[in-house]
């Protein structure tokens, strides 16, 4: 590679850095949650993060990888490769540079340390990647992109963001043999949003949803849905068993002891991950399973009780039976609905 190519490549990082700024969300995404571990079938297949003057729309972010097991991104060895790739990935495209490098950030990264700190603020996309041979470990970041559908010249030369560095560059067509380039592929998509609806009968909480009060470390309760209340939309992720409420929090646990408030917090680690059992008595049902505990699950608060719970409050709660499905209790089941 010469010299005039590296002057190119960082005339190009100068010129987007400021672009960068003004595209980047303050909002929180799902891109961002981390989990204790690394299990690569545990990480989401598609994470979104968002956009727009309001923060209102959102794009759906996914790689092209070998598998939804391994997620090991492939490389990619000419732009007309790539291309090919994309045309044969329904709905899905290129980002355009400024997409892709407002995943990115400029702080203080150090492209000696083999990890790609530029994507330290979107942990998912960080943990994409990595891959697995059989143990952990990283893409060969040294002289390795990230595609954009962006170009620049009177010849084809595509604009890529280092993994190292998150710097943006230009790379002719010659430097794909030499580099290792990756795709992540984009959509604007937003996530299926759905109402969590209880489905107790003594008393008759059926068809009350489980809402939020936006604010960091708030408690989560039941309430009469509303039929549009941005307070009632959540997603679960399958991968991770996070249940994100339409601000990008998630209902986490405050512990693990029985009567523990489920509250609306951070999406990282075990505490705000939960599996969804269907239950046999009911297969339209479910309960959502703590992630590490088998027989505790989050249930809907019949009346007052222990640590000021209060009736419509939302607690943890240790149950008799593996998936919470004890036969005795509706409190703790629930139904999504759009």
């Amino acid at each position: 590679m010469n010299n005039n190519t590296w002057i190119s490549r960082g005339f190009v990082g100068a010129l987007f850095l400021f672009s960068h700024v003004m595209v980047r969300a303050d909002t929180l995404s799902n891109c961002q949650s981390s989990l204790d571990s690394v299990s690569r079938s545990e990480m989401s297949d598609i994470c979104y993060t968002r956009y727009g003057s309001a923060n209102e729309q959102f794009l759906k972010w996914r790689g092209y990888w070998n598998n939804t097991t391994n997620k090991e991104l492939i490389a990619v060895t000419s732009w007309a490769g790539a291309l090919s790739v994309m045309s044969s990935q329904s709905g899905w495209r290129l980002p355009t540079i400024k997409e892709l490098n407002s995943l990115t950030s400029k702080s203080l990264i150090d492209a000696a340390i083999q990890v790609p700190e530029s994507f330290s603020n979107n942990w998912m996309l960080q943990s994409w990647l990595t891959r697995e041979e059989p143990v952990v470990t990283l893409l060969p970041i040294s002289d390795a992109y990230l595609l954009s559908s962006s170009y620049q010249g009177n010849t084809v030369q595509p604009m890529v963001v280092n993994i190292a560095t998150g710097l943006v560059e230009s790379l002719p067509a010659a430097d794909f043999n030499s580099s290792k380039v990756y795709i992540l592929m984009v959509k604007e998509e937003s996530p299926v949003w759905l109402k969590i609806v209880n489905q107790s009968t003594v008393p008759d909480f059926t068809g009350e949803c489980l809402v939020n009060s936006n604010t960091n470390n708030s408690d989560l309760h039941i309430a009469s849905c509303t039929g549009d209340d941005l307070l009632e939309r959540w997603y679960y992720e399958e991968n991770t068993g996070f249940i994100r409420s339409y601000n990008g929090l998630c209902a986490k646990t405050e512990g693990t002891v029985s009567a523990e408030r489920i509250q609306l917090g951070s999406c990282e680690g075990d505490a705000a991950r939960w599996n969804k059992i269907t239950d046999t008595n009911d297969t339209s049902r479910f309960y959502f399973q703590y992630k590490s505990l088998p027989k505790a699950c989050f249930y809907a608060a019949q009346h007052g009780g222990r640590d000021e719970i209060v009736t419509r409050d939302v607690a943890f709660w240790n149950f008799n039976a593996d998936g919470c499905d004890d036969g005795n209790d509706d409190h703790v089941t629930w139904k999504f609905t759009l």
